[in-house]
């Protein structure tokens, strides 16, 4: 659609024809008199500058184009650089300057603002337009390029012999920039009107050609320097029209055709709103029929509930109450400190009275004066007139609370009599020891007594008898073991688990010499855990990885690192530690990992057949007994490793036993 728009659309015959001759009348000017040219031009070009500014300042509260209200700005002080570049031109004699350096440095200073603002006006096509900053922007621009003029720091444009290379260049990168500034005006062509667009980008094609025109300059009298300021003169008139057309023209042009629009629109919304009302009339009606039928069925849904509900004001008075309420205290009148629990003054610590001062829901329980038990709800609610009320839910939970207290009691006595059967088993085990040890000893008497007088058979009877006897002593002190790996009769402390692991390896060293083993103590944490049972954990981690190793020597790995997390404990906060056990042993069949913790439970080997299988289950007693967990993985190339997860701290106390807690009540 823009490129349908023509030139002679925009600027129309009569315009160009006295601009035309206009800029012939200049130049007719400019060959009898220069200086006189180039001031009538450059005053133009001031003027046009100032319009541009006046215009946008005038117009900016309904001027809706950012870009152009920029334009404004920068034209005022793009115009007060050309000024001083008008009275420091050659024969003016305002400045005491022998050459035309400083109007060149003045007149490039110009340029390149003008070509900047036209490159930087594009940003405030979709941006709101700040004309404070703005104009504090191109306050200290100006003034930075002034104080580098005449302080001597900007680069000379004009010597004897001729313009400088910098000269030139800045012309070259004025033009550049210039075409950056088309580029993004092409781009942003759908927020201006198809004139404005046509007529911003003629100005900015005759600033690129003027801007030509001065690198083929020869003199201030020059020729090129004549067409430069008539091309000049053509693209300022070009900008301060399309700032006119879009301020002045079209708005009041549109105003007046839409405030003829206005009225028949207007005609037509008051028809349309009259079949509006009355079609939002009867919708009213049927919102309000079904709200009503909304409030009976919540009504006759609060009615129904098995459990109490009411709504209390700050003054503690009752604002509705349902069935169950008034079944079980009353009519539901009155204040609620008096319905709810006989009493004539407030409740002083009230759990309920927090709601209306943060707004948030509380959850309490208190005991009725009838012995029930209320789990109480409660809940901010605003009323319809406004008012700030608390909504009160309460379900009995007498028999509930009856049932846990029966099921805390039975726990407990379950829980004693575990303990009644450990200690038995300990006594048993422990107890067992010396009777065992006495058959044993005299077995053996017997055995070396009668070693001539025994038969094969005999003799073979006996060894059985000795090898079991042996084995139920290994039973009983690995019941003992045990017991005292679940009591847990030793204080926390700090541990080097580190020291602990070398101590154990130090007690094994000759077994694992015998089996060929090497092991190997990496970096371990410090914890706080009963320093005897981590050297029981390590003593029966290591023993079992000297045990299990297969004909093949193993190498025994233990290290560690850091967890944020425990897998068995997820929300516990940490830290955390994991301790790895692994050898290079056989593996074993996964479906097993969770049986060899149990007691007296054993993988077939040559060594595991004499021991009685509580070594691991001893560890797991131990390290749950730290709040910890124990797991194992086995693979056919990586061996066997044990996982223990512990806390680094365990000074708290254990949790209390289910039997000793107690909620808390409000009554």
């Amino acid at each position: 659609m823009m490129g349908n728009v023509r030139f002679h659309n925009v600027v129309s015959t009569r315009e160009l024809a006295a601009g035309a001759a206009a800029l012939v009348l200049l130049w007719l000017l400019s060959l009898r008199n220069y200086l006189l040219f180039h001031s009538l031009s450059e005053f133009f070009s001031i003027a046009v500058a100032c319009g541009i500014f006046l215009v946008a300042y005038n117009t900016r509260s309904f001027t809706q184009n950012g870009y152009l209200l920029f334009l404004g700005a920068a034209y005022a002080f793009v115009g007060a650089l050309d000024l001083l570049h008008l009275l420091s031109y050659k024969g003016m004699g305002v400045f005491p300057a022998r050459t035309p350096n400083l109007a060149t440095q003045l007149w490039i200073a110009a340029r390149g603002m003008e070509a900047a603002s036209l490159l930087a006006a594009t940003w405030f096509t979709t941006r709101p337009f700040p004309p404070k900053g703005v104009a504090a922007a191109y306050l200290a621009a100006t003034a930075i390029l002034l104080w580098s003029v005449f302080a001597g720091v900007f680069p000379d444009c004009y010597t004897a012999g001729g313009l400088t290379r910098f000269k030139q260049g800045a012309e070259y990168v004025v033009m550049a920039v210039l075409a950056g500034a088309l580029f993004r005006l092409y781009r942003r062509r759908e927020y201006f009107g198809e004139n404005v667009f046509v007529l911003m980008a003629a100005a900015i094609v005759l600033t690129m050609f003027a801007e030509f025109s001065f690198t083929l300059y020869v003199s201030v009298y020059g020729l090129s320097n004549m067409a430069g300021h008539l091309l000049k003169i053509a693209s300022f008139y070009l900008v301060y029209k399309a700032l006119v057309r879009t301020s002045l023209t079209d708005p009041y042009r549109i105003l007046f055709r839409r405030l003829s629009d206005s009225r028949e629109e207007l005609a037509r919304a008051n028809d349309r709103l009259e079949e509006r009302v009355k079609e939002r009339t009867k919708e009213l009606l049927e919102a309000q029929q079904a709200l009503s039928a909304e409030r009976l069925r919540l009504f006759s849904v609060l009615e129904s509930l098995p459990a109490f509900v009411y709504l209390r004001g700050r003054d503690c008075t009752i604002r509705f109450a349902n069935r169950f309420f008034r079944e079980r205290f009353g009519e539901g009148q009155g204040l609620c400190h008096q319905v709810l629990y006989r009493r004539e003054s407030p409740c002083a610590d009230c759990p309920g009275k927090e709601v209306f001062f943060d707004g948030k829901p509380r959850e309490w329980e208190f005991s009725a004066p009838d012995g029930r038990i209320y789990r109480v709800f409660d809940y901010p609610f605003t009323d319809t007139d406004g008012a700030t009320l608390a909504l009160q839910l309460g379900l009995d939970i007498t028999e509930r609370r009856k049932a846990r207290e029966a099921l805390v009691l039975y726990a407990k006595k379950l829980a004693e009599q575990k303990e009644e059967i450990q200690d038995l088993a300990h006594a048993a085990a422990h107890d067992l020891q010396e009777p065992l040890r006495k058959v044993y000893t005299f077995s053996d008497r017997l055995k070396t007594g009668l070693a001539e007088k025994l038969s094969d058979k005999d003799r073979y009877t006996l060894d059985r008898l000795m090898h079991t006897v042996a084995s139920m002593r290994a039973m009983a002190s690995a019941l003992v073991e045990y017991h005292k790996a679940a009591s847990g009769s030793g204080t926390m402390a700090p541990v080097d688990l580190a020291e602990i692991c070398r101590e154990s390896a130090a007690r094994l060293k000759s077994d694992a010499a015998a089996a060929g083993c090497e092991i190997r103590v990496g970096n371990l944490p410090e914890i706080t855990a009963d320093p005897g049972q981590m050297s029981l954990l390590f003593d029966k981690l290591l023993s079992n990885a000297i045990m299990h190793r297969g004909d093949q020597p193993a190498k025994i790995t233990v290290d560690s690192r850091p967890l944020q997390a425990a897998p068995h404990a997820p929300g516990t906060p940490g830290p955390w530690h994991e301790i790895r056990v692994a050898d290079m042993g056989p593996s074993f069949d996964p479906k097993y990992a969770e049986r060899i913790f149990r007691p007296f439970e054993r993988l077939v080997s040559r060594e595991a057949e004499k021991r009685p299988g509580m070594g691991l289950a001893i560890a797991r007693r131990i390290v749950e007994r730290h709040g910890g967990s124990i797991s194992v993985t086995s693979r056919q190339s990586d061996g066997t490793a044990f996982f223990v997860v512990l806390p680094e701290s365990r000074l708290e106390p254990e949790a209390a036993r289910p039997w000793e807690t107690t909620a808390h009540q409000f009554s």
